[in-house]
């Protein structure tokens, strides 16, 4: 059960990334020579395989084995903290992410592609409830002391995924592409 809902969360932080890509790439002028379109698809194919490798580090560096852990007890209060320290670490680039993600270029970028705003927020609340079923897995077993820390990160990391489903959500209602 733990390793599908880390294999959910890679491939949503896959998506997440790639439509990042995607938006970066259809934010800049419409108009698009050859070689622009060309080294486009370079730069893109160099990110998607950097994202790729970063995922596949991430699935070697002994994260299952934080589940496994997980599922035999409790962590104990030296583990609690270096687990709690490692996820802090990385809160801000999951909200730089967010944020990016609602930025108006983004939003307008992903809107010139039909469909893409419906399966941009489809993956984005995929992503929202792995992390938040990774965060009470985590919770759940922290030390006494670490569960309000714990539960303040996952607050953090819940208002920012609440306000890009948010945008998404908009959009769609009001069928624009536009902030």
């Amino acid at each position: 059960m733990a390793q599908h809902s880390l294999r959910s969360l890679f491939l949503s932080l896959f998506a997440v990334g790639l439509f990042s890509l995607f938006a970066v790439c259809l934010g800049e002028p419409v108009k698009r020579t050859i070689v622009t379109v060309k080294a486009d698809i370079a730069t893109i194919a160099t990110q998607v395989t950097k994202l790729d490798s970063a995922v596949d580090t991430l699935s070697a560096s002994g994260i299952l084995n934080l589940f496994n852990a997980l599922a035999d007890g409790p962590v104990d209060e030296d583990d609690g903290k270096a687990i709690l320290s490692g996820i802090q670490d990385f809160v801000p680039n999951i909200q730089d992410i967010l944020t990016k993600m609602s930025s108006a270029n983004t939003v307008t970028a992903l809107g010139q592609v039909p469909g893409i705003t419906a399966i941009a927020l489809s993956d984005i609340k995929t992503l929202n409830n792995s992390a938040i079923a990774f965060a009470d897995a985590l919770i759940a077993k922290a030390p006494a002391d670490l569960v309000q820390a714990g539960m303040s990160v996952k607050i953090v990391v819940a208002t920012a995924f609440a306000s890009t489903i948010a945008v998404y959500s908009k959009l769609i209602t009001s069928g624009s592409n536009m902030l």
